[in-house]
């Protein structure tokens, strides 16, 4: 099976080894049919994603796992408590990423806050937040600019993904 080829996105100042994307909306695919698809994806070809769109070397992953302490309810019943869509475990960092196969741009938006949590509450230091959609939102991308937030954003389809690189 070929390596998914790795391309990024940068300002105007970019090397020979990136892109520069003027229409930003365009950057979308139809290739997942929702976000269950687009994870399964992913799980089928773990290793190969983490080390072409993520650049690590694959240790070991965990689907749906659960961030946070989760407290009992009275009874005994354990609540479905938060959970990252994925959270890989690789030589040099632990990834924890968020999938989105937004049908509303914003949901991509909603999606900075899901991982801001789960990284407030993950407490190794070596740890990475992703953000991985199938369609880029430009506000997205300048929310996290804009704060300086440490997040990685990047779209995947099949076939190639884009990772938004803030400004120096």
């Amino acid at each position: 099976m070929e390596d998914i080829p790795s391309y990024k996105r940068l300002p105007k100042d970019c090397n020979d080894s990136d892109i520069h994307i003027q229409d930003s909306l365009s950057v979308t695919t139809n290739d997942f049919r929702n976000e269950k698809h687009l994870t399964q994806f992913i799980d089928e070809n773990i290793k190969r994603v983490v080390k072409t769109v993520f650049g690590y070397t694959y240790i070991s992953h965990k689907t749906e796992a659960e961030i946070g302490i989760i407290q009992k309810r009275k009874g005994g019943i354990r609540p479905r408590g938060r959970r990252v869509d994925f959270l890989i475990k690789c030589s040099e960092k632990t990834l924890l990423v968020e999938t989105k196969c937004p049908f509303y741009l914003r949901e991509n938006t909603a999606a900075i806050g899901q991982l801001l949590d789960y990284g407030r509450e993950f407490l190794d230091p070596k740890k990475e937040l992703i953000l991985l959609t199938t369609k880029f939102c430009p506000s997205t991308a300048k929310t996290i600019e804009f704060y300086n937030l440490p997040i990685r954003y990047i779209f995947m389809d099949m076939s190639k993904s884009l990772e938004f690189k803030k400004s120096k």
